[in-house]
């Protein structure tokens, strides 16, 4: 079994830090599947919302209206995906685009819901009876309800490293469940000294649960950005995303040549960009 595999980002947004306005119509979605399967990246994330503090929420019905720019590709494409994640915390949206995905062909071991909220109000037991053998993500976020989703950074966990990563085993103890992925999701409710500590890490918050699956997304955060422009080189925004993907590209090494010694459960690697996962599986020959 294949225990770390590359969760593929297609954002359906204007404004997302990494990629807004790349995929938003139906035609640029279609592309953007088009070469994540290409590069044999099989489960698709979709967001239509971003969450960066920056932004600024969406309704609900306007993140339908983004999400249905979707469906043609996830159809044409149903055959060759393994699993679709919704990046949304709203449970009535979830509920809905997974049955409309099920009226397209999809069965529920194809669904996936990223919550991003960590809300921990139940809305997940409903989805996981709705759909059986679907899952689930939760994710470490300590806005105290859904919609204040996206102000993550007010609402910071206090204490250093150490006690981060105890504060986090208490969170994830709540949520124990075989479909469940745990996501630290770096860059929310934490600072920059924090997701640093994370990174450095990752090993000792996951050898906590070594039967859980996880889901990790460090691909284009801010304090990637930060420990770049402090360390090596500072330059402007573009430049710091192009140059923190070194960075990111290490953490996948850590990843794949850890994972099998200290988890029994898999390791899905949220990237912008996959490629970045098969290169670092190959050895390379310059003969």
């Amino acid at each position: 079994m294949n225990k770390v595999k590359a969760l593929g980002v297609i954002n359906l947004t204007p404004n997302s830090f990494s990629d807004g306005g790349k995929a938003f119509s139906e035609k640029a979605f279609f592309l953007s599947i088009e070469r994540l399967i290409k590069l044999d990246c099989r489960i698709i994330d979709i967001g239509a919302e971003s969450t960066a503090p920056m932004n600024e929420a969406i309704t609900d019905f306007e993140e339908r209206i983004r999400l249905e720019l979707s469906f043609e590709g996830l159809k044409q494409f149903k055959d060759q995906i393994e699993m679709v994640s919704l990046d949304s915390y709203r449970p009535k949206t979830a509920m809905w685009f997974f049955k409309e995905l099920r009226n397209l062909g999809f069965a529920p071991h194809q669904f996936m819901w990223n919550d991003v909220s960590g809300v921990n109000d139940g809305a997940h037991l409903d989805f996981l009876e709705s759909f059986t053998d679907s899952s689930y993500v939760f994710s470490h976020n300590l806005a105290p309800e859904r919609e204040l989703s996206g102000f993550h950074m007010d609402y910071l966990e206090e204490g250093d490293g150490g006690e981060l990563l105890e504060k986090l085993r208490s969170f994830f103890s709540e949520m124990q469940n075989s479909r469940v992925y745990f996501d630290p999701c770096f860059g929310f409710s934490k600072t920059n000294e924090q997701n640093l500590f994370l990174l450095q890490n990752w090993q000792a918050l996951v050898s906590f649960f070594p039967e859980a699956n996880w889901l990790l997304g460090v691909s284009k955060k801010s304090f990637m950005r930060s420990w770049w422009a402090d360390n090596i080189e500072s330059g402007s925004r573009d430049f710091l995303l192009a140059k923190s993907e070194f960075l990111h590209y290490e953490f996948i090494k850590n990843v794949i040549d850890q994972v099998p010694h200290i988890l029994k459960g898999e390791v899905l690697l949220r990237l912008h960009d996959p490629s970045l996962l098969n290169f670092s599986k190959q050895k390379l020959s310059f003969s």
